[in-house]
């Protein structure tokens, strides 16, 4: 087993890529490689706050409304 987050569907594919990325480049970057050592599965609950939080900056940055 991979010792990181843990998909239980096949949709959360798109949400762990795009929550490790942002966590990378936003919080972990000094801590590099030592940190994805999270075997959880992804809840619902952790996907609405990613998109939460993450939506507005993307939109800003597009220049969307």
């Amino acid at each position: 087993m991979v010792n990181c987050n843990q998909q239980a569907e096949t949709w959360e594919c798109g949400y762990i890529l795009l929550q490790s990325m942002f966590d990378f480049v936003n919080v972990y970057q000094k801590q590099f490689p030592k940190m994805w050592n999270d075997t959880k599965e992804v809840t619902n609950e952790d996907i609405e706050k990613t998109l939460k939080e993450l939506m507005p900056i993307l939109f800003d940055g597009l220049g969307i409304p």
